[in-house]
């Protein structure tokens, strides 16, 4: 059997949802960039967003990253800037607002489906703006990351995901021992692209936004975002966070065979209706 959807980008062939009980989904993220706000570098100016975000994300710090910018002539020394990072966090960690002077990201790891997720989205950029207020967006996007690390999971990758998809991991005798396999692919279309990161990654490797796995895994990374300048509009972000989200879901169904499905929880019922459809 191969996917159910019929293209793998065309929202139009989006199917629809099927919900998991026990979905391998080890991280959610939606960043919006601006035209940087250079007040957010100071406390006192952030200090009346904790307070509105405390309630729900009581836990607050700072923390300093450094960039590398290659300055020209290129014989100069690499010069390392500096980003002051704002990070509010739910009491249990699971959910958390990165604020910095050119972005805003949050993230969750108890993703509850895309309604729960997009209303919390919308209660912090509303936040954003009245505490903030930065004027331009320029960059707009939402990211899904997922995992296996069972090894009986990464046994069965043949069943759970397209031939188109796997390469040389289909391959038995390659397989065994395989440490690294990534692919990348990237797809644009009406100003909107999607960036799809997949493969087998060895014990001790991780991604840029999830920490490394202590054993072999199989991760599936796919982040879909526009680059159109407009006003910081908080439904409207939401409303593009959602359309990319389907986008998102697009591809991941085209990607995944029912038995992916199936292991991890999906309904009885739908399987059967969609294991129906994809006989006829």
């Amino acid at each position: 059997m191969t996917g159910t959807a019929r293209s793998p980008f065309n929202p139009a062939d989006t199917p629809p949802t099927i919900l998991l009980v026990d979905p391998p989904l080890e991280r959610v993220l939606v960043q919006v960039r601006f035209a940087p706000v250079l007040a957010v570098a100071s406390e006192s100016f952030v200090g009346p967003l904790q307070q509105a975000l405390a309630e729900r994300y009581p836990i607050g710090g700072s923390d300093v990253e450094f960039a590398i910018n290659l300055a020209a002539p290129a014989e100069a020394p690499p010069t390392p800037t500096p980003t002051r990072l704002w990070r509010f966090e739910t009491v249990d960690s699971s959910s958390r607002v990165t604020l910095a002077t050119s972005f805003v990201a949050f993230e969750t790891k108890r993703y509850e489906g895309h309604k729960t997720f997009l209303a919390e989205l919308l209660y912090v950029l509303e936040a954003i703006v009245e505490h903030i207020k930065p004027m331009q967006v320029q960059r707009a996007g939402i990211r899904y990351f997922q995992r296996l690390t069972e090894s009986a999971d990464l046994t069965r990758l043949g069943e759970f995901f397209r031939p188109e998809l796997l390469g040389v991991v289909a391959v038995p005798e390659a397989a065994d021992h395989l440490d690294l396999c990534l692919t990348q692919a990237r797809h644009s279309a009406d100003g909107v692209t999607l960036a799809a990161r997949w493969g087998r990654l060895p014990a001790g490797a991780g991604m840029d936004i999830v920490a490394p796995a202590a054993e072999p895994s199989w991760v599936f990374d796919i982040d879909v975002f526009d680059e159109t300048r407009s006003p910081f509009d908080p439904a409207e972000l939401v409303e593009r966070a959602a359309i990319y989200s389907r986008r998102q879901y697009q591809f991941f169904r085209w990607a995944i065979e029912p038995a992916f499905l199936e292991r991890f929880g999906a309904n009885a019922e739908d399987l059967a209706e969609l294991k129906e459809l994809m006989s006829a």
